[in-house]
């Protein structure tokens, strides 16, 4: 079930009538560590997409499922895990998280990536989907 603090300084600096989208990703975030518990995580990418407003009023549902893994996401633990937040019956929300150990026991804490800027130059690297990754944001 999704709880919303509504006096967070941050997520609600407003009144709001819904659920905002910072809200959506955090709970994304802790439902793929909580999948993947005990192990700890971080989420390495990213990619969402919200078809209806959240409203606060009524229950939303968090559901976290682990995706299938194949080629260079699964090297080194990645594992991709699909989030939906049903509210009424219907998607609401969906996320899918590409997370990674938190720790590598061979070379220890993962440092998250560096941002980056969609025309930085690099070459792409694989993604969620097994092809090229773009920058989501900058």
């Amino acid at each position: 079930m999704l709880r919303a603090d509504a006096t967070h300084p941050v997520l609600f600096d407003h009144a709001l009538d819904h659920v905002p989208g910072m809200l959506v990703l955090e709970a994304a975030r802790q439902a793929a560590q909580r999948l993947r518990h005990p192990e700890p995580v971080v989420p390495v990418e990213l990619v969402g997409s919200f078809d209806r407003y959240i409203e606060l009023d009524r229950p939303c549902f968090v559901r976290a499922v682990p995706e299938p893994t194949a080629g260079p996401a699964a090297a080194g633990g990645r594992l991709p895990v699909r989030v939906q937040l049903i509210q009424d019956g219907r998607t609401a929300a969906e996320c899918l998280l590409l997370t990674a150990p938190s720790e590598d026991p061979a070379q220890g804490p993962t440092v998250p990536p560096a941002r980056r800027d969609a025309y930085d130059g690099r070459p792409a690297a694989p993604g969620l989907d097994g092809g090229t990754r773009l920058p989501l944001a900058s």
